[in-house]
């Protein structure tokens, strides 16, 4: 019995940081253009329609402009 736990207990560690990995993913730095200089933008901001609202904390949104100005707006 102690043989197929320990299978079993490594398969679901296996799934968790396969899980843990794709967050990751999703919520690394992103950047407003693809021009060198660009802004990277990181925790506790997001990239506002980019990137997920876990990825950043709430408020602390970032757009662009089409020009590729980081763009923060403040609620008045």
């Amino acid at each position: 019995m102690g043989i197929p736990l320990f299978f079993f207990l490594l398969l679901m560690r296996l799934l968790a940081e396969i899980n843990g990995r794709s967050q990751d993913d999703e919520c690394k730095a992103s950047r407003c253009s693809e021009y060198y200089g660009s802004l990277a933008v990181r925790f506790p901001f997001l990239l506002k329609d980019h990137q997920p609202d876990h990825c950043g904390y709430p408020g602390f949104e970032l757009s662009y402009s089409e020009g590729g100005q980081t763009m923060l707006e403040l609620p008045s």
